[in-house]
């Protein structure tokens, strides 16, 4: 006998047509479900950059504005500083306008002020500002109270009075400090 071959139009199914859809329902739904959770973690994904991305931005935003306003805050300071030596300067202005008006020349104020110094008073600075500020030291108290005294004394000047007077100790120096108004200045 010859040998036939035998085929088959089609394929024979060992199991029932219902479990074959049933599998084949599920393998749509995993393809599904993979399809879906492969999307969710792009999408978390691309959130979780955008989100890192907008926070470094915002970050170097803060930080550029931190370091602006601290260079603002220096700016600031460097201004103030300016502003006060200006006021200082505005009013020594003043002062000198004053005494060119009155006509009290510096020579003038030292020749006051050296007159009236006692032997052992030591000036250590003298400052002419809205008054002429003193500060020295001496031996004791009574020195300091004679120096004021002949302070008030002379023609030029309007009044005398210590500002400060202090002795660290029993045998150190007393320092003093004393604002003086010229005549002129007493309207102020």
């Amino acid at each position: 006998m010859p040998e036939q071959e035998f085929k088959l139009s089609h394929e024979i199914q060992l199991l029932p047509q219902e479990e074959l859809e049933g599998r084949k329902r599920k393998k749509i739904r995993l393809s599904r479900l993979f399809l879906i959770a492969g999307t969710l973690l792009l999408l978390v994904q691309g959130i979780t950059i955008y989100t890192l991305y907008h926070r470094n931005k915002v970050e170097n935003q803060l930080n550029n504005a931190y370091t602006d306003l601290e260079q603002i805050l220096i700016r600031l300071e460097s201004q103030k500083q300016k502003e006060t030596s200006f006021r200082a300067l505005a009013s020594n202005l003043d002062v000198i306008a004053l005494i060119k008006q009155e006509k009290i020349a510096t020579t003038q104020i030292l020749d006051l002020v050296e007159t009236s110094i006692p032997a052992n008073v030591y000036l250590d600075e003298l400052q002419l500002t809205d008054y002429l500020v003193l500060r020295g030291s001496t031996e004791n108290y009574l020195e300091v109270f004679y120096f004021i005294q002949n302070l008030k004394a002379q023609e030029g000047i309007a009044g005398a009075s210590l500002s400060t007077l202090a002795r660290e100790k029993p045998t150190a120096p007393v320092q003093f400090g004393a604002q003086v108004q010229l005549v002129g200045q007493a309207e102020k």
